[in-house]
């Protein structure tokens, strides 16, 4: 948020602004593992387990403040694509996005590519050199134990709701 909000002061920059939500289960499920950070030379590193608490704090913070960056920026013309949408119906989603930036729609945008692309700054596939697949990740429902589930729906359960979840 620090960049976009950077980005938007600069009035000489014509900024849209597209949301990736993902359902907070799955968010909080991730984040609370360990997982191998897959790199083209031999490394064991690890990411590192966050608590489940302060991830549904931290979940909520960085949606909540978004949002009172758009409002700070008066900006109401912003795309919101959820991650599930856009595995389970990438053509569809892509279309939406291409519309949203003014840009032609083509068939090879579904298909990602390693080569000459851009990393996303959070995301473990950029460490692989390995084919990228498009996959819904709903490992949460069967992971996640109760105790954590509850704990997000007393804390996020509002925010994620006003999601569409």
């Amino acid at each position: 948020n620090d960049r976009l909000n950077i980005l938007l002061q600069d009035r000489r920059l014509e900024i849209k602004v597209i949301h990736l939500i993902r359902n907070g289960y799955g968010v909080i499920n991730s984040i609370s593992k360990s997982h191998h950070r897959p790199a083209k030379s031999n490394n064991n590193q690890k990411t590192i387990p966050v608590n489940i608490l302060i991830g549904i704090l931290r979940w909520i913070r960085r949606n909540l403040a978004l949002k009172r960056l758009m409002e700070k920026h008066r900006i109401n013309d912003y795309l919101q694509i959820r991650y599930e949408d856009l595995c389970e119906k990438p053509m569809s989603e892509i279309k939406k996005l291409c519309e949203f930036i003014d840009i032609d729609f083509q068939e090879e945008m579904a298909k990602p590519k390693l080569l000459n692309c851009h990393n996303i700054g959070g995301s473990r596939w950029r460490f692989s050199d390995k084919p990228i697949q498009i996959n819904l990740d709903e490992k949460w429902r069967a992971e996640l134990g109760r105790g954590s589930k509850f704990l997000f729906m007393l804390f996020a359960g509002w925010l994620n709701k006003k999601y569409g979840y």
